[in-house]
């Protein structure tokens, strides 16, 4: 039995075994059978982060099955930045459980260590009460810069939300995408500098339009409006993996299914039902939405 390793399994866009990530990346593990024994696999598994003062570290964190042969590993907190992450695995040889009359054993490629890096570590917070978004690298406040969210009705959602490869230097936003009929509702918006938070059509993007009403109070249809230039150097300088952190929006919390940052919304408490060694079993909740509901009955956003 062998396994195949995602750095970057939360649809990031990215190979993170072949370029730094953001700290808001998850890795996964995906064998190729059923695993009955999945307390086995996660006491032969060692998460471990090598900072850039070259001290090595046990990560904190745990690992949920999101299905009877998958699991992803969640830090408590994010990753630290500028570090190596490296996951050991001695899986070799080891019982796994027992599949029909027949013991399933780790094969000589288990004995593997799989690794990624991750870069400095960006965390964007955005206030829905203070209408700003303050950006952090490595800790250090290094933006301050106004924002309109989502307005009554179509307020943005709260919550951790993880930037990706879905970029787009230029889009056109359109009333029918949210299913707007009447005249006064119609409108087709040209934006540059878009980035896309969520595949139920949140991005940071500029908006010439709503100038006036930056750091000054919400208007759009759930997106985050900013100023041109502030657009554009979040679209220029954040990468896939890193953090945008939305409170007080007045919004629902982004659901688990709803894009990179979906997974990290599942309250920790929850989280640690789907590994084994907290739960105490090896039936353990291997849904990875914790919930109901999926993109095509969600709150759409727009501009």
């Amino acid at each position: 039995m062998g396994a195949r390793f995602n750095a970057a399994s939360n649809s990031l866009g990215v190979d993170a075994s072949k370029r730094s990530v953001g700290v808001g990346t998850l890795p996964k593990i995906t064998f190729s059978r059923d695993i009955p024994n999945k307390a086995a696999v996660e006491r032969h598994l060692v998460v471990s982060a090598q900072i850039d003062t070259g001290v090595i570290k046990p990560v904190a964190g745990a690992w949920g099955w999101v299905s009877d042969r998958s699991a992803v590993f969640r830090p408590k907190d994010y990753w630290p930045g500028n570090a190596t992450i490296r996951i050991v695995s001695d899986l070799d040889r080891v019982v796994l459980g027992k599949s029909g009359t027949s013991f399933l054993v780790g094969s000589k490629q288990l004995n593997k260590t799989y690794k990624f890096t991750t870069a400095r570590k960006l965390i964007a917070n955005v206030d829905g009460a203070t209408k700003k978004m303050k950006v952090f690298i490595d800790g250090k406040k290094v933006h301050t810069f106004p924002v309109s969210l989502g307005k009554g009705d179509w307020e943005t959602r709260n919550g951790t939300k993880v930037v990706s490869t879905s970029k787009e230097p230029h889009k056109i936003y359109r009333s029918e995408s949210l299913g707007l009929t009447a005249p006064e509702d119609q409108y087709e918006l040209a934006a540059p500098w878009n980035t896309r938070l969520t595949p139920t059509g949140e991005f940071i993007h500029a908006a010439p339009w709503a100038y006036g009403r930056l750091g000054r109070y919400n208007g759009s249809h759930g997106c985050t409006n900013m100023y041109e230039k502030d657009a554009e150097w979040v679209y220029k300088n954040t990468i896939p993996g890193d953090i945008v952190y939305f409170t007080n929006t007045g919004g629902n919390t982004v659901e688990p299914w709803n894009g990179p940052g979906g997974l990290w919304n599942i309250p920790w408490s929850k989280w640690v039902k789907k590994s084994a060694l907290v739960s105490g079993t090896n039936t353990v909740e291997t849904d990875s939405n914790a919930g109901t509901g999926s993109l095509e009955s969600a709150q759409p956003a727009s501009a």
